[in-house]
């Protein structure tokens, strides 16, 4: 997981821009250039196990926030009709 976000640290900063080859409109990496021009941090076992705790919450909270998305549309897409149509009185309802 770290590899993954310490390229997308890289990609974001605009590093990889420089390292570009390609002149058919596809841009490629020079991944032996960027390899030999720019340091590499590798962090040590207990600080991966750490970063990978962090990361795995992280990943928890999103997969929790998908699923309670998907229950919230599927309730809004089962009211709104009856919304819509009457079926559900809202007049009274104090928010």
């Amino acid at each position: 997981m770290f590899i993954f976000y310490y390229w997308q640290y890289l990609y974001d900063k605009g590093i990889f821009f420089s390292y570009e080859n390609g002149t058919t409109g596809i841009k490629n990496l020079d991944l032996s250039g960027f390899i030999t021009s720019e340091p590499i941090y590798i962090p040590t076992e207990d600080l991966l196990f750490k970063f990978d705790d962090f990361c795995q919450k992280i990943s928890n909270i999103i997969f929790s926030n998908g699923k309670q998305n998907e229950k919230l549309i599927n309730l809004k897409n089962y009211l709104l009709p009856k919304l819509m149509n009457g079926e559900i009185d809202v007049e009274n309802i104090e928010l």
